[in-house]
């Protein structure tokens, strides 16, 4: 499984007027983030970021640090809380280094009729 994501983070519309440089350099400073694309005119950012070395939410939380804010609709909050979450099940199935229960579906069978 690939640990590289690829995320869009909305902000509010007059967040980001006088700061573009400074949220491009800042998130280039984060271990783990690879590339960042802002598109100016949906006040939005595309970027891409290890996951086995950082979350969205780390991420999210070192902007609103620095005085960003992020989009705060219905819609966006779903999804970063649906996102969270996902990460940290993708991250602990990418450190798990055993397989799972049902790998080998024949042998659950085999088990089964046995007992």
């Amino acid at each position: 499984m690939d640990a590289l994501r690829s995320r869009c983070i909305r902000f509010k519309e007059n967040t980001l007027e006088q700061h573009w440089e400074r949220l491009e350099w800042l998130l280039m400073d984060i271990e783990g983030v690879s590339t960042v694309s802002i598109d100016r005119k949906l006040h939005a950012l595309t970027m891409q970021y290890d996951l086995m070395t950082v979350y969205l939410a780390d991420i999210e939380g070192i902007l609103l640090e620095a005085g960003f804010r992020l989009d705060d609709s219905f819609l966006q909050r779903i999804k970063r809380r649906w996102i969270y979450s996902t990460e940290k099940n993708e991250r602990a199935n990418m450190l798990h280094r055993s397989p799972t229960c049902c790998s080998d579906p024949k042998e659950i069978y085999r088990l089964k009729s046995n007992n």
